[in-house]
């Protein structure tokens, strides 16, 4: 390509950023009503509305045009007519003056300006980097194209990053659904607060605990249960069992095996014998299976199992089977050679070495047996052998399904 001179830069800067981006001209503008645009030079400037306007195109042509047909005249700022006199007729087809234009136009806040020295730069070196990620490209097998053509045929919008629709939707939902429940959240504590007073906000807040069934006062309940009282505990149980939502039924599985209070787990099971039951035991069988030998204790393997006994599901055992028996990580402590040291009497004292050794104990878990008990109306004590052998007999033959649907 040859090199442009003067006018045809003009020309070329005008194309991208009076026409591609109208709100910024490298000339003087002429905007008529028809739509057309004329880029010159505004003779009578020194008028703000004249009846007539006096215009000089960029090939030297002078006329004259009525006001009413005149929508505005758009004029270069003073930083854009410096780049025209100053900067453009030095730029040539010089990647490096061309790079160091576009630096003088961000210093400037030219950014369409510099956008178009950009995309000056894609004419003379086509698979320029820098120029095709400022201009928003992306490389595909077919080659360069723009990103909004790329991601819009997939149907995707650019808000902050490119993203589908369904995303910005579930995104937007969340964050209306966050200030729903902080609203929510605020009236339930000022109930909460007035429960322990007189008169007749204590009265209200006692009508309010009774009624309220709504999903989005669970992440407080959340936030109470952490902290409250064993009684305040049974309260709140109560009022989750009323909500019967999704994160109730995931609160109240917490609670079942969670509570410090055997009547708040029982309570919790209660409930969720009534509204939740697939949803609690698989829970509950999930936390069995993730079990490894370290980060649940007996008792919890053990609370598991109550829960799973009481909600009774045949698809439970076995993941009960596997749980019969569970070794868990002991730390204990062992003595063997004695270490020397000196005395403060100059003497030397002897002591027993001690380290600590880490070992694996079996437990047998008597809820788990009792939850195979109840559920199978079997009885083979520990031997997991023999529940092994049991199931795969009883199931293989009726051909029953423990597949959970989603």
């Amino acid at each position: 390509m040859g090199r442009m001179n003067w006018n045809s830069w003009t020309t070329f800067a005008f194309s991208i950023v009076a026409i591609c981006i109208p709100s910024i001209a490298m000339a003087d503008v002429l905007e008529l009503r028809n739509g057309n645009r004329i880029s010159g030079r505004w003779l009578n400037s020194g008028s703000e509305r004249p009846s007539q306007y006096e215009f000089e195109t960029d090939e030297g042509a002078i006329f004259s045009i009525a006001s009413k047909e005149v929508v505005r005249v758009i004029q270069p700022t003073a930083a854009e007519q410096e780049f025209l006199t100053n900067v453009a007729p030095k730029l040539g087809e010089d990647i490096a003056l061309l790079t160091k234009a576009i630096e003088w136009c961000s210093k400037k806040g030219l950014t369409a300006v510099a956008d178009a020295v950009r995309q000056r730069i894609i004419d003379i070196d086509a698979e320029n980097k820098s120029a095709r990620d400022n201009l928003d490209y992306i490389k595909t097998d077919d080659g360069w194209v723009r990103q909004d053509r790329f991601f819009g045929k997939l149907g995707m919008i650019k808000k902050g990053t490119w993203r589908f629709p369904e995303d910005i939707a579930l995104e937007e939902a969340k964050k209306n659904q966050d200030v729903i429940e902080a609203k929510e959240g605020k009236e339930f504590q000022l109930q909460w607060n007035a429960l322990g007073g007189t008169g007749s906000r204590a009265d209200a807040a006692q009508v309010y605990f009774q009624q309220v069934k709504n999903p989005n006062v669970v992440p407080k309940i959340a936030e109470l249960m952490k902290k409250g009282t064993p009684p305040q505990r049974a309260f709140l149980i109560d009022i989750l069992g009323r909500i019967r939502s999704g994160g109730s039924v995931a609160l109240l599985g917490e609670a079942a095996i969670n509570d410090s209070e055997v009547r708040n787990r029982q309570a919790a099971i209660e409930l969720l014998k009534q509204y939740g039951k697939e949803m609690a035991v698989a829970n509950f069988e999930l936390q069995l299976r993730l079990f490894d030998g370290k980060n649940k204790s007996p008792e919890f393997i053990n609370r598991c199992g109550r829960a799973l006994a009481e909600l009774g599901d045949v698809r439970s055992l076995p993941v009960l089977i596997d749980r019969l028996i569970t070794e868990h990580v002991s730390v204990q402590g062992k003595q063997g050679e004695t270490n020397a040291g000196m005395a403060s009497d100059g003497g030397v004292n002897f002591s027993p070495k001690s380290s600590q050794v880490m070992v694996k104990v079996p437990h047998q878990n008597d809820e788990i047996l009792r939850a195979l008990q109840t559920i199978s109306n079997e009885n083979f004590q520990y031997d997991q052998a023999s529940w092994r052998n049991w199931y795969a007999e009883k199931y293989a033959k009726t051909r029953l399904s423990l597949r959970r649907d989603p």
